[in-house]
């Protein structure tokens, strides 16, 4: 099973028992304090362990002869972070390029991102992944828009949304947000 602290980290659950009964109180991750009563009854995270449940069904199957084709972007030789050129700095912009796209999902893309999009970890992006900026959302095909807040359209729905900093009511709450505008 799988247990998420309230910060959003997410741990195995003998994981977190092991860790609680050598005494610490803190997330494992970013030292956020684990109140008392989470540490006694960990709260289990049903969507990751569904989301589990899933990822080991895909690959079995990939395994079986699954006939799903998946096309990749080829961008290799791209840097894994993001940067800017000289070129970009001289005229002032900031980021010039994303760097490397490291899962590929059309752009309509709705569900989780499986292991097939991911050639290189071989493991998709899994639920309570957590990235520096919106560039390595992007990259990681969990927000594409660089800068809009809702990915989607009005016809079909949205894939993403992503706090923009543009609104000044938005209410962020590491494991959920209020999002305005």
């Amino acid at each position: 099973y799988a247990v998420q602290t309230p910060c959003g980290h997410n741990f195995c659950l003998k994981c977190f028992q092991k860790w609680i009964g050598q005494g610490k109180r803190t997330c494992a991750k970013c030292r956020h304090q684990i109140p008392p009563k989470m540490a006694s009854q960990p709260r289990i995270n049903s969507a990751l362990v569904t989301a589990i449940r899933m990822a080991k069904l895909s690959k079995l199957n990939v395994a079986a002869g699954s006939s799903k084709v998946y096309h990749f972007v080829h961008n290799q030789d791209r840097p894994d972070k993001a940067f800017t050129t000289e070129r970009a700095q001289k005229s002032g912009k900031a980021n010039a390029a994303s760097g490397k796209i490291f899962v590929t999902v059309p752009p309509d893309h709705f569900g989780p991102i499986m292991a097939e999009n991911d050639p290189e970890r071989n493991q998709g992006v899994l639920v309570g992944e957590c990235w520096e900026d919106r560039l390595e959302c992007r990259q990681w095909g969990a927000h594409l828009p660089h800068v809009a807040g809702i990915a989607g359209q009005s016809d079909y729905g949205a894939q993403s949304v992503a706090l923009s900093g543009g609104y000044e009511d938005d209410e962020d709450h590491g494991e959920w947000f209020l999002y305005t505008g």
